[in-house]
């Protein structure tokens, strides 16, 4: 019967009869975590193990953590101390992260409560390359979870199957290292309704949004988008500068995370882990603190030197929106082909209100003009820059 593939076909498997089973799931006030010894109940305000033997439903082999469950102390695992460290030791983030955690490994998801978890770095830079921890973040719920990952830079959401490599299983996607300009809005559809998975040469696959897996995106830039469609599906998560290049996990350890553990160490990770989760059912996804997010969304998409010119402009003053464009351009010549009046007069507002500032726009003999105003001001300084 394998050599003759029509006996799949859908119409030879109809006469087949079908068995309903019911399957072991996360619900909203609980979740399970499936060990070789036991399966672990997570609650709001209880951690439980109940024996196999006791269990009234079935369970997805695929689920079952390849180690057993020991109960001990996490106060000193080094995963602990890793998100201690990426929070930048910062209590009120260091909380959120774990909730971060929690949310990721709780499978249960409606569409009003699902958002893609979109890791960036707090550091701010010309030239972003990462290596504070965001990958040693989601391969921890790697260690818990069915976690499959895509390549950010090469991923197009145009592409014929773009979901190929992704099995139905999977309980947490990462879009790893996106390039700028991600289009996250063609995840809307993902987040809010499920995922179709299409395979070459066979038929698509609908998951709704409670069976389809929860969403991660790194990315060394920032994701586009503040309105409240964007806002509902997406939490911001800023990693410290701890790590960088020229200091890493392994030098704080003295040895790679996962790889070089031994059975204390798991069983510790498996114990934080799970009060992370613990403390998620409580709390929710709690707000997560920021340093720089603001302001490297502002330099994302107005540019660095828009940024360094408007901030040598004097406030509470007129200038003619040309004579701006003339001065930038006077200031950053290479820049001639990619900057427009348009674009230096809206990037102006915008650094504007990033800043706190009032942003004035009047007329002059047809030529338009803006101004800066601090909001204590109550007068605008009449000097004002000449046309021409």
């Amino acid at each position: 019967m394998s050599g003759t593939l029509k006996y799949f076909k859908r119409e030879f498997l109809s006469m087949i009869k079908t068995k309903n089973i019911k399957v072991m799931r996360d619900t909203q006030e609980a979740g399970y975590l499936f060990y070789r010894n036991c399966i672990v109940k997570v609650s709001d305000e209880t951690i439980e193990t109940i024996s196999y033997d006791d269990a009234e439903l079935s369970i997805w082999k695929g689920q079952v953590i390849d180690r057993e469950y020991k109960e001990c102390d996490h106060h000193k695992s080094e995963y602990r101390t890793f998100i201690w460290n990426i929070s930048g030791q910062n209590q009120e983030k260091y909380k959120a992260f774990q909730t971060v955690i929690g949310y990721l490994l709780h499978s249960f998801k409606t569409n009003a409560n699902n958002k893609a978890i979109i890791f960036n770095d707090e550091v701010v830079s010309e030239n972003p390359n990462g290596r504070s921890g965001k990958g040693l973040f989601w391969n921890a719920l790697k260690q818990m979870k069915k976690v499959q990952s895509l390549d950010g830079k090469t991923f197009d959401f145009k592409k014929s199957f773009p979901y190929q490599s992704v099995s139905t299983d999977c309980q947490v996607l990462v879009f790893d290292d996106v390039k700028k300009n991600f289009d996250f809005e063609s995840l809307f559809s993902v987040i809010t309704e499920g995922i179709t998975i299409e395979y070459k040469g066979k038929d698509s696959i609908k998951l709704d949004v409670t069976e389809s897996p929860k969403i991660i995106i790194t990315t060394n830039y920032t994701i586009k988008g503040d309105s409240a469609s964007f806002n509902a599906r997406k939490y911001e998560v800023e990693m410290s500068s701890h790590y960088s290049d020229k200091y890493t996990p392994i030098d704080e350890f003295g040895h790679q995370l996962f790889n070089d553990w031994d059975d204390e160490e798991w069983a510790r990770f498996d114990r934080y882990m799970i009060e992370c989760y613990r403390i998620y059912l409580k709390l929710g996804l709690i707000d997560m603190p920021t340093v720089n997010l603001q302001y490297r969304k502002l330099l994302d998409d107005i540019s660095i030197e828009l940024f360094n010119f408007f901030e040598g402009i004097e406030i509470g003053t007129y200038h003619f929106t040309k004579n701006l464009f003339d001065r930038f351009l006077e200031m950053y010549p290479e820049k001639r082909k990619f900057t427009t009046q348009n674009k230096v007069t809206s990037s102006f507002k915008k650094y504007g209100e990033f800043k706190g500032y009032e942003v004035k726009s009047a007329k002059s003999g047809g030529i338009t003009k803006v101004a800066l105003i601090k909001h204590e001001e109550e007068n605008i300084d009449i000097n004002e820059d000449e046309p021409f």
